[in-house]
């Protein structure tokens, strides 16, 4: 709700000119955050009990006060709390102006936020501060990298969302399914890893996606669902130093169809999870899974507990353009599900967004969709 320009000093209005010179002057100069308050107080008061309001964004990709993060940390929850004295009802989110996950769990851990929104963009990719921490030469693709932030952000111990996706270089590729591989891999790598649910804005996200995940979503209890352990646990001890490895880590996972999460360097793994670290990639020789799909795809799933419930993301995959989105090309399809409670089970095509098989379950299947292209999702509930 508190937006800052990047090219502070010109605005043109002489009263902001005096007060913010550089970037650093919108977190750390007390009379500009004098009058930050008080806009935020005419802003807020006249909402504080609308209903249609899901929560006040403290600001949209926040600056890090010309490379200061505390401060610009300390700015936030200056602002939150103003907020939260006009409208102590709605909650409060914000995000960060970063491509790689170690000043996004600062910001979890150190504002007082309801809930971080982190934003996942093909662009992110070349950022140079993802490529001097990840290397020039690991693989970058979009699904992957919205699938790794998100593991990665769960270390910051607080809620974080999909705030934003969608196609930022539209203008530098004629390929029609851009958008929509965008927006469907973020969505639904970020939900299966953690996110618990996705905001976006249509003018470069393809809103169409938010139909078949919203539905299936809809169909679990969440007030009673409680995850099963990732088969896979990777230690980590320094976001940055690892961050290629955790990518190369990420893309295993999705590879093989097996579960994985980040813990930190300190954690107690899950019982009966095999355990690695982010300093090197030295997967598990037989990891555990519920799901096998063809070679040419690639797979994520969420399950519950007790095995009764069970959603799942099956993407194709062919080349990565330069553009750090993937390709896709027809593929014979075949799909195994395993070790799971009785129950009904469905197929959803999500190029075509119709529902595609129906069946009773007996805890496993067979599902042979045949020569194509498309992405699927399966459900898996009593």
């Amino acid at each position: 709700m508190v937006g800052a320009l990047p090219n502070f000093g010109f605005q043109g209005i002489p009263a902001y000119d005096e007060l913010i010179k550089k970037q650093a002057d919108w977190f750390t100069n007390p009379k500009a955050l004098e009058l930050q308050e008080q806009y935020v107080r005419e802003v807020v008061a006249p909402f504080r009990d609308d209903p249609r309001i899901l929560a006040w964004e403290v600001m949209n990709e926040t600056y890090s006060a010309g490379g200061d993060l505390p401060a610009a940390i300390h700015w936030t929850n200056e602002i939150i709390a103003t907020i939260r004295s006009v409208d102590p009802a709605h909650l409060i989110t914000t995000s960060g102006c970063v491509a790689t996950p170690a000043p996004e769990t600062e910001w979890m851990r150190g504002a007082k936020i309801d809930f971080f929104n982190y934003h996942a963009y093909p662009t992110y990719l070349d950022y140079g501060e993802y490529r001097k921490w990840a290397g020039n030469k690991t693989l970058r693709e979009m699904g992957n990298y919205a699938a790794m932030m998100m593991l990665a952000d769960r270390l910051g111990n607080n809620v974080n969302i999909l705030g934003e996706t969608g196609n930022d270089r539209g203008r530098e590729i004629d390929y029609p399914e851009f958008r929509a591989l965008i927006t469907r891999d973020c969505l639904w790598l970020a939900f299966l890893c953690g996110s618990p649910g996705g905001i976006s804005w249509d003018a470069i996200a393809d809103a169409r996606e938010f139909d078949v995940i919203s539905r299936l979503a809809g169909r679990i209890d969440w007030t009673t669902f409680e995850a099963a352990p990732a088969s896979v646990a990777v230690r980590v001890a320094d976001l940055n130093a690892e961050l290629g490895k955790l990518a190369e880590w990420s893309w295993w996972s999705l590879q093989k169809g097996v579960p994985m999460e980040f813990i930190a360097s300190d954690a107690a793994p899950a019982k009966g999870q095999a355990v690695s670290t982010g300093v090197t990639f030295a997967p598990p020789w037989f990891p555990k899974t519920h799901l096998k799909v063809s070679s040419g795809f690639q797979s994520r799933y969420l399950m519950s507990k007790d095995r009764r419930v069970f959603l799942a993301y099956v993407r194709n995959v062919g080349d990565i353009l330069p553009q750090n989105v993937r390709t896709r090309a027809p593929r014979e399809l075949n799909i195994r599900v395993s070790g799971l409670q009785a129950g009904d089970l469905e197929v959803w095509d999500l190029d075509e967004r119709v529902l595609v098989q129906r069946a009773k379950f007996d805890g496993s299947a067979e599902i042979r969709l045949g020569l194509t292209r498309h992405d699927f999702a399966i459900l898996v509930a009593p």
